[in-house]
């Protein structure tokens, strides 16, 4: 009788159509169970996609592309409650691109619609590849600050020196455990874990060189704990969230009185120092665990930090000045 009467549901629903609310909740059942994504990423999907549709008990089928267009120009021009200022084109445009996705979804694979409404909005304003990141000089103050205080057992300095300097994912940060710190500290693995993490992609799955200076923190984070046991787990022995190294790094910049960048422009930093130092383009890519070394140049390195090292080499060559043409 349950089964008869689900079934009829089904089928009157499919006649009256969804609300744009209901076709989320299918979506967010969709991209979990069959395509496989993490829990936590369906449900920040969803949340987004209500966000972006604003008025979620509205029946599907009356996104128009005309209300679409509306609602696109609402959501880039809104100042955000968290800054008072509209989101940035790079937020808005993500937000657009989902909805896209999820509409085409709703026509082409369950038929709730004729057509995709939002396939002819174009999105807003130029996206920015990379985010701003610190100078050489600056990250070395930060650096210093991060070992003064690591010494101290704080856990956020270690994280942030992880982030800069192997330019470590905040997600791959917060999920490590005692049994991915290998070769006496020497290697840090990224892989699957118990608490529920996987890798981003195929690519990310890998050893990472821990700097020798980093080395002891680990290996003081791993002492005496099981090989599931977190390496930096909360006060109540939970895992991190991701944003988590994101405070960090705001904290540990205003102490160190250095611009405030996000935990990602600390991993693009460690893109650029990589290739200032010539390391080779596929190795830094292999090491922040990109799929393809376009990523990195594009999004990640610094402009202009390969051609930058190129010169240095052709420097090079003329050999050092004499020390009578050296400045005083």
């Amino acid at each position: 009788a349950e089964l008869t009467k689900s079934e009829i549901e089904d089928q009157l629903k499919a006649q009256v159509g969804r609300t744009i609310d209901e076709a989320i909740n299918d979506y967010e059942v969709h991209l979990r169970d069959v395509k496989q994504n993490k829990p936590a990423s369906c449900t920040a999907t969803a949340w987004r996609l209500r966000r972006f549709f604003v008025e979620t008990d509205l029946m599907l089928r009356k996104l128009t592309p005309e209300r679409c267009r509306k609602l696109y120009e609402q959501l880039a021009t809104t100042p955000s409650e968290r800054t008072g200022k509209p989101l940035a084109p790079d937020s808005h445009r993500n937000l657009l691109a989902e909805a896209k996705t999820f509409l085409g979804w709703c026509a082409t694979e369950k038929r709730w619609l004729k057509a995709n409404p939002l396939q002819e909005v174009a999105g807003r304003g130029r996206r920015r590849h990379g985010k701003p990141q610190l100078r050489i000089d600056e990250a070395k103050g930060l650096r210093l600050l991060c070992h003064e205080l690591a010494g101290q057992g704080d856990d956020g300095a270690v994280a942030v020196l992880l982030a800069m300097l192997m330019g470590l994912r905040a997600g791959e940060i917060v999920s490590r455990t005692v049994r991915d710190v290998d070769n006496g500290g020497r290697i840090l693995w990224v892989d699957n874990t118990d608490e529920g993490f996987s890798p981003k992609t195929k690519a990310s799955r890998r050893p990472v060189p821990v700097w020798t200076e980093v080395q002891s923190y680990l290996l003081e984070r791993a002492q005496g704990k099981k090989p599931g046991a977190l390496l930096f787990p909360t006060q109540e022995g939970g895992s991190h969230w991701r944003d988590w190294v994101r405070h960090q790094t705001i904290r540990l910049c205003r102490m160190a009185k250095v611009p405030e960048v996000c935990a990602h422009s600390l991993r693009g930093f460690s893109a650029t120092l990589g290739l200032l130092s010539g390391i080779p383009l596929a190795q830094v890519a292999t090491q922040l665990g990109h799929e393809s070394p376009s990523t990195t140049l594009q999004s990640y390195a610094a402009p202009g930090t390969v051609e930058t090292f190129a010169m240095q080499q052709v420097i090079a060559l003329l050999g050092p000045l004499p020390a009578r043409y050296k400045a005083s």
